[in-house]
C-alpha cells in the first residue's frame, strides 16, 4: 500500500512529532509550502488533524491545520468527507480553506503554499488527474506557534481524534 500508516483509537494519542519542527520561522516575509499524498480510511472520529503545529481545541489559536472530516449524516445533511487547511491568528481570528471532497481509501494530493505576500494556496492532484486549488489571502494569521508539527495530530500531540490513514 505504501506510504506511512498512521492508526489511532479511542485510547491512542500521540501521533507521529516531527523533531525540531518548533523552530521553523516561516512569518509574514517568507515562503512556506508542504505537500504530501494522503489516503484516508473510513475510519475517521471527529475532526481528526492530518498534519498541524496548533492547538486545535480552537481554530482561531495560531498555527496551521490540515484537517480530515469524515461523512455524516443528519436529518438535514449529509456530508461528504473532506480535506481542508485552517490557520487562526493568536485567539482572534481564523479561515479556513476547503473541504476538497475525498473518496475513501483512494489516494489524493494535497500542498500548502504560503508565499512573503500572505497569499495561502490549498491544492488538491485526484486520480482523475486533475488539479484543483483554492485560494485565499492570510496576511496576519500566524503560522509560528512554538508547538512542534505532528503527523496524525495537533501540536500537542494530545487532541482526541486522531487521524487514520495514510500519509506519503
Amino acid at each position: 500500500d505504501g506510504g506511512l500508516k498512521v492508526s489511532a483509537d479511542k485510547n491512542a494519542v500521540g501521533g507521529i512529532y516531527l523533531k525540531g519542527s518548533e523552530k521553523l520561522a516561516f512569518e509574514n516575509n517568507s515562503d512556506f509550502a508542504m505537500t504530501m499524498w494522503i489516503r484516508m480510511t473510513d475510519k475517521q472520529v471527529g475532526d481528526p488533524v492530518i498534519v498541524s503545529n496548533k492547538d486545535w481545541k480552537r481554530g482561531v489559536n495560531s498555527g496551521l491545520a490540515l484537517i480530515a472530516a469524515k461523512q455524516f449524516k443528519s436529518r438535514w445533511v449529509k456530508s461528504t468527507p473532506g480535506v481542508s487547511v485552517n490557520v487562526g491568528a493568536n485567539g482572534k481570528k481564523r479561515k479556513d480553506l476547503g473541504p476538497y471532497d475525498v473518496a475513501y481509501n483512494a489516494w489524493n494530493f494535497y500542498a500548502v503554499t504560503k508565499d512573503k505576500h500572505g497569499l495561502l494556496r490549498f491544492y488538491q492532484g485526484r486520480d482523475d488527474g486533475y488539479l484543483y486549488m483554492i485560494s485565499e489571502d492570510f496576511t496576519g494569521l500566524k503560522f509560528i506557534t512554538g508547538l512542534p508539527f505532528y503527523i496524525g495530530q495537533d501540536g500537542t500531540g494530545r487532541y482526541n481524534s486522531c487521524f487514520n490513514g495514510y500519509v506519503d
